[in-house]
């Protein structure tokens, strides 16, 4: 293996020992550099990265709050390389969209990991749902929420009280501007 490639995998090793506490401390510029010494490895046939080596490089991206440029890249490592996605590719750009504030592109990526047969964990639905109620989404909140629910998981409470929340907040509005017509 070329002298290039052991800096991909000493990327890989320093993100996956001080991402043990699941979040990546390398730089966005470092990342970039990773993924320009992959490509150019993967054209001169010496790297055939794995779907673990790219959900590292997705979750670097996305903890260094770049979730756009991740889902990016997970359409061109299918492209480029023919690497499937896995369940924990498409949680990781759900929950790092959600981070982002990007509760409608993280529900895209939702529908095409459902799509791809993909389960989603409980976790990858709350920060949606809360997300998109933050952002006065009930309704697609709670079509998440049945969604869910039909996978056979159960919402938290946390899930409840931003529901609850954001239909109130919802109904005060609607109620003040018809008091505000009178």
């Amino acid at each position: 293996m070329k002298v290039v490639s052991m800096r991909v995998i000493k990327f890989s090793m320093k993100c996956v020992r001080e991402g043990s506490s699941h979040h990546c401390q390398c730089t966005k510029l470092e990342v970039i550099k990773v993924i320009r010494v992959i490509e150019e490895d993967i054209k001169e046939g010496t790297c055939v990265p794995s779907v673990r080596l790219y959900n590292t490089i997705l979750k670097c991206l996305c903890d260094a709050g770049d979730s756009e440029l991740a889902v990016r890249y997970l359409k061109k490592m299918t492209k480029q390389v023919g690497c499937v996605a896995s369940k924990e590719s498409y949680s990781i750009l759900v929950n790092g969209l959600c981070k982002d504030g990007k509760y409608v592109e993280a529900s895209r990526v939702l529908e095409e990991m459902l799509i791809k047969s993909h389960r989603p964990g409980a976790e990858t639905y709350n920060g949606l749902i809360k997300g998109l109620c933050l952002i006065g989404r009930q309704y697609e909140a709670v079509m998440w929420l049945e969604e869910m629910v039909s996978q056979g998981m159960l919402p938290d409470i946390s899930i409840w009280k931003s529901l609850v929340a954001s239909v109130c907040c919802k109904m005060s509005d609607i109620e003040m501007f018809s008091m505000s017509s009178f």
